[in-house]
């Protein structure tokens, strides 16, 4: 039996929702209105195709038919592509940073503090 044909955005949606992603990165990573985010997510549940777990969605054995249909397909690859690239570029990155910057600082302190010979107040 052949899976049903889904839309790119459809596609999209199930892709990165299996994949972890909550309604709201789902929507900043491919640019379109979180409430039609919400409405395919709760259409692909509905078909069968997604499991929602507490806040989180899970592929379903019924998803990877229509996984495996677009996983050839050029247009889904560049637009999967798009996707990582931005998370990469805007979510991923700019934490990595962050961190490094707070582990960076904080090492520093520490070492102002041994140089200054600190010692805390004892009780």
């Amino acid at each position: 039996m052949a899976a049903p044909r889904l839309e790119l955005e459809d596609f999209l949606v199930l892709a990165l929702a299996g994949m972890g992603a909550h309604p709201p990165l789902i929507a900043f990573l491919t640019e379109m209105p979180r409430e039609r985010v919400e409405l395919i997510l709760e259409w692909l549940v509905e078909r069968g195709y997604l499991k929602k777990e507490g806040n989180r969605y899970r592929w379903t054995k019924a998803a990877k038919p229509v996984l495996k249909q677009w996983g050839s397909n050029p247009e889904a690859a560049a637009a999967l592509r798009r996707a990582f690239d931005k998370f990469a570029r805007d979510v991923a990155a700019p934490v990595a940073r962050a961190a490094w910057e707070a582990a960076f600082w904080w090492t520093m302190w520490l070492a102002a503090m041994k140089w200054l010979h600190y010692r805390p107040p004892e009780d």
